[in-house]
């Protein structure tokens, strides 16, 4: 140890908590990286109760040490995109799901925050060394023509060499090469039609499985506008724009008395406290698509599809993460993408920000927003007459745009005047005072614990 120069172990203390789950703990990981991490014990999946009584509680008399970042998880670099295999491929996924799992079972350790970290790079180094680099390459292949064009273009080559040969023709030939022309013609004219009607046909089954298959998209591609161009931003311009918009400079001082707040009564039914369920996590990890992009640790929704075992093991630290009340620190990070949103767009103004978090954080806010529903559900205090949007089981736009369709079409028969004015507030969401969110909170009985959560998540943005 002293060669090494590695600090003495510190001592562990056994704390009595639930069989299978950890909490966060000091171990020796100051001064080695994830792949020299030792084993303190093992996480059985088995739920039984009375297995095994694992270390769970932080002292609180010691402050959770500084997850270490190995160089792939470097804020500069960007991950490949790992060509994880098809949802068929059970084989290919059960033997994956069981070589990290026992990898995991003996080198994971540290505090929650190294955990998680840990454990999604022991997922996506593993992925990649096995299945290797998701790298598409576009290949340009010519079309290769059906019988139909085949003989449009036989008829047209036939109709240019008798051209040439009607030219060259003494005046009897002339009108045997005339006759036949105008019915090559004919033909060429027949044949157009039904090859312009097959590929008509053929576009509409496209477009229709398009849109079957994801109707926001394809109406968004239809209807919406086309955006191209390139950002001419420099690094520091795009912190700071991220930063304003995004940001409450304000968010610490107090608001002035509002008459208009409503002050909700008492709940009937209390904000559901418990630790999320196995079954609340698999319920979110099945609605996520698997084609959906990952987060900065490259990690999708398809691995935790396919890998039970995984699943399961990601379940018990979100379970730790809930008792301690602080999101992971590696769920703050997230990769941004500008999208233009009209042709020719230079200034930050003209693009769209998306944000790309990480797969178990997003998660995490499921489980959290869908127990708000819930709670604010239960209570009635939200008028699904009036808010519409975000309420399970209720097709808010479909509904709408039906009450403006039939408003429009009477004042049309009727022959009378409407005005229709559509409001888009920009940055609607970021200019809510965060003072706001956290009265609003306070005042319909949510929970503290559950308020301190919800505050976490936007700490990185103050």
């Amino acid at each position: 140890m002293g060669k090494m120069k590695c600090k003495p172990n510190q001592s562990i203390t056994q704390r009595t908590g639930q069989p299978g789950e950890t909490e966060e703990e000091v171990v020796q990981d100051t001064n080695h990286s994830d792949h020299s991490l030792h084993v303190l014990y093992n996480e059985e999946d088995s739920m039984v109760e009375g297995n095994q009584q694992e270390k769970e509680g932080l002292d609180n008399n010691r402050q959770p040490q500084e997850p270490k970042r190995t160089p792939d998880t470097s804020e500069n670099i960007r991950r490949k995109k790992v060509k994880w295999p098809n949802n068929k491929s059970k084989s290919e996924w059960q033997q994956f799901d069981e070589d990290v799992d026992a990898i995991l079972n003996t080198t994971l350790a540290g505090n929650i925050d190294r955990k998680i970290e840990s454990m999604t790079s022991f997922i996506y180094n593993i992925g990649m060394d096995r299945f290797g680099a998701d790298e598409k390459e576009v290949v340009r292949r010519e079309g290769q023509k059906n019988r139909r064009e085949s003989k449009i273009a036989k008829m047209r080559k036939d109709l240019r060499q008798l051209k040439k040969r009607y030219n060259q023709a003494s005046e009897d030939e002339k009108p045997a090469l005339s006759e036949l022309r105008d019915t090559i013609r004919k033909k060429l004219k027949i044949t157009r039609r039904a090859e312009r009607t097959r590929k008509r046909r053929k576009k509409r089954e496209k477009a229709r499985a398009q849109f079957t298959s994801d109707p926001f998209q394809f109406t968004s591609r239809l209807l919406g506008k086309k955006g191209s161009g390139q950002l001419k931003a420099s690094k520091e311009e795009v912190e700071e724009y991220l930063r304003e918009m995004h940001s409450d400079p304000k968010r610490e001082d107090e608001l002035p008395d509002i008459e208009q707040l409503i002050r909700p009564e008492d709940p009937e039914q209390v904000f559901d406290e418990s630790p999320p369920k196995l079954k609340e996590v698999v319920d979110v990890i099945k609605k996520g698509r698997a084609a959906s992009a990952p987060g900065p640790n490259g990690v999708p929704y398809k691995v935790y599809k396919n890998c039970q075992r995984i699943t399961r093991r990601l379940w018990k630290l979100i379970r730790v993460i809930w008792r301690r009340g602080r999101l992971a620190e590696s769920w703050h990070k997230a990769e941004g993408c500008f999208i233009p949103k009209e042709e020719k767009s230079e200034t930050l103004k003209q693009f769209r920000t998306i944000s790309l978090l990480n797969v178990e954080g997003k998660i995490f806010l499921a489980i959290l927003a869908k127990r708000m529903t819930n709670y604010m559900l239960s209570n009635e205090y939200i008028d699904i007459a009036v808010q519409k949007g975000g309420v399970p089981g209720v097709s808010g736009c479909i509904e709408h745009t039906s009450v403006l369709s039939q408003i429009i079409r009477e004042a049309k028969d009727s022959k009378g005047e409407l005005a229709v004015v559509w409001l888009d507030l920009a940055n609607a969401y970021g200019t809510v005072p965060h003072k706001l969110v956290e009265l609003m909170l306070e005042r319909y009985h949510v929970p503290d614990g559950v308020r301190e959560l919800i505050k976490s998540t936007s700490t990185i943005c103050s």
